[in-house]
């Protein structure tokens, strides 16, 4: 009892300043890329957008879930990408959600190319407070709070790519007075074993305005661009293991599920995700 009093403790206690994650460390974090660095903007040659969800920690109520669509093109001038993203976190009684716009110019830099990009939007937080049920209606610890809150979202970030290898980093909500905190690193390097089979290495670094630091390392393999498995850890919670599937020339399905081994690993049945882009 006293392990369940202290998850929702946990729980209420990101709920009652309402600042939650916001934007978490998704598996499938490369295909949400333009949520962690607006650089990556009109990446592609042609239109791409992906649509996700995210069921974290399976079985504990109030746990967090997520909904994001994310799309980019580049432009005529082909140095110029834009994107767009909407993002939606629901954990315990609190809601948020955000929209952005970003802006992205690749220029010629040594031997690779070198891209700068700006996010603007906003960001939205509500709590239904009217569900909350207290012992003491007058609780001085609910009192006085904000029920919806509608903040300016400013981010930044750069890439590089040489080659097969690509490195990226990005500053989220720089308008938060702890933006020094919220940063991430990524590199991705490929290497074509055959012409049939892809291999694909990845880091991923995150460091978030709730002071949680987190890396993942993994690897995947694509057999024909149809069909790919990857592996991955990342550090101090989950082990990852996801599938893509090509389901047309169009259309490709990512899942992944995430094996919790620390943080509520004895109430929950890990994490799912599922990607369409």
């Amino acid at each position: 009892m006293r392990k369940y009093y202290f998850i929702w403790s946990f729980l209420l206690l990101n709920i009652s300043y309402l600042d939650a994650q916001y934007i978490p460390e998704f598996s499938n974090f490369n295909e949400a890329g333009l949520l962690y660095n607006p650089a990556l903007a009109g990446r592609n040659e042609n239109l791409s957008a992906s649509l996700g969800v995210r069921t974290q920690w399976l079985g504990l109520q109030g746990a967090p879930t997520y909904v994001f669509f994310s799309s980019d093109l580049p432009t005529k001038r082909k140095q110029v990408g834009i994107g767009l993203n909407f993002l939606n976190e629901s954990i315990g009684l609190n809601s948020n959600n955000m929209i952005n716009t970003n802006f992205a110019y690749k220029f010629l830099l040594s031997k690779g190319v070198c891209s700068m990009g700006l996010s603007l939007g906003f960001k939205n937080s509500r709590l239904n407070q009217s569900q909350l049920q207290l012992l003491e209606n007058n609780d001085p610890t609910f009192s006085g709070i904000n029920n919806n809150e509608i903040n300016p979202y400013l981010g930044f970030g750069f890439s590089y790519v040489l080659n097969d290898l690509s490195i990226s980093m990005g500053f989220m909500d720089l308008l938060n007075q702890s933006y020094s905190r919220n940063i991430n690193l990524s590199a991705f390097y490929k290497y074509e074993l055959n012409e049939r089979l892809l291999l694909k290495s990845y880091v991923f670094y995150k460091r978030s305005v709730a002071k949680v630091n987190q890396m993942e390392i993994g690897t995947a393999i694509e057999y024909n661009r149809k069909l790919g498995f990857y592996f991955g850890y990342r550090t101090n919670q989950d082990f990852i293991l996801g599938l893509n599937v090509a389901i047309s020339k169009q259309l490709m399905m990512i899942y992944s599920y995430d094996f919790t081994t620390r943080y509520f690993s004895d109430f929950n049945n890990g994490s799912n995700e599922l990607v369409l882009r």
